[in-house]
């Protein structure tokens, strides 16, 4: 009494479940996922609705979601039909929600560990580099001394810099273009893979800014209706017969800023934002968790 939710949950599958969690950690999702306090139960499964008649009689379980139309007559004499939805809880719309959760969870820990991973793999070459420059290099000089191996190790990391900075290079001109652009058409064919290549490439454009030159600057803007803001890039400016004066706006989605909408929608309708363009993006990218938490809307 008087703690709105449950003590506990538990769940016992007794030796059936398909995955690989064990009974404690599944109660520990459905409480992540199901809201179990009275009133959100109550919304849920539609209690309040006119259902009981149908669930006096042959159980409450194992019976079918069904819409039903009734007819209530007041003592007034006034009719009123209703529909309603009878065994709300025998749906399986859940679901979708746990599958929603888990596209979340996998779009968010891949990028993640992709990174990391390249970083893991960054450093075990720049190490092995440096164990191959530095043999060749003590026999040259024949000679070592303490941070010996150190240097070495930054000689490997130099070297790898280099490389990318090469393929970079390369990357930027005509047949090199064409060559990324082949393997690009290829990841993008492959299901999962051509998403993860896709953010995981947006990301990493947007935190580096290589792709910010074509915004002039960061405006909010109300959209999509009034009294609801949202971020716009300016990517030029117009005017009319009459000489008002016009943003051409970029309003990205979120988390994926590749698509997105565009505005072209009068100056006085928009408020300069105290952000430059790499901040913008960074808030798009991130859904809002990473920036300033002060903005200049007025209302």
């Amino acid at each position: 009494i008087g703690v709105a939710k449950p003590m506990g949950i538990f769940i016992n599958t007794f030796g059936t479940s398909k995955i690989s969690l064990s009974d404690s950690d599944l109660a520990k999702t459905v409480e992540k996922i199901f809201d179990m306090r009275p009133y959100f139960i109550e919304k849920r499964l539609k209690l309040r609705n006119p259902i009981y008649f149908e669930t006096a009689s042959y159980g409450h379980m194992g019976r079918k979601s069904e819409y039903v139309t009734k007819v209530f007559d007041s003592p007034s004499g006034e009719s009123k039909t209703l529909e309603v939805e009878l065994f709300t809880w025998e749906k399986l719309d859940m679901v979708e929600k746990i599958k929603s959760n888990l596209l979340a969870g996998i779009a968010t820990i891949v990028p993640l560990a992709l990174t990391v991973y390249v970083i893991q793999v960054t450093l075990e070459i720049t190490i092995w580099l440096g164990g191959t420059v530095a043999e060749p290099l003590e026999r040259f000089v024949n000679v070592t001394f303490p941070g010996f191996g150190i240097i070495s190790s930054i000689v490997g990391l130099l070297i790898v810099l280099l490389a990318l900075i090469i393929f970079g290079a390369l990357a930027r001109n005509v047949f090199g273009k064409r060559v990324v652009n082949w393997f690009e058409g290829i990841f993008k064919k492959i299901p999962l893979i051509d998403t993860i290549y896709g953010t995981t490439k947006q990301i990493i454009e947007t935190v580096s800014g290589s792709q910010n030159n074509s915004f002039q600057k960061v405006v909010y803007v109300e959209y999509p209706r009034k009294g609801t803001w949202t971020l716009g890039f300016v990517t030029s400016e117009s005017t009319n017969e009459l000489d008002e004066e016009f943003y051409h706006l970029f309003v990205p989605t979120t988390p994926n800023p590749t698509s997105g909408f565009f505005l072209i929608i009068p100056k006085e309708d928009t408020t300069l934002a105290d952000l430059n363009v790499e901040e913008g993006f960074r808030m798009i990218v991130s859904s809002g968790m990473v920036g300033s938490h002060k903005n200049s809307i007025v209302k």
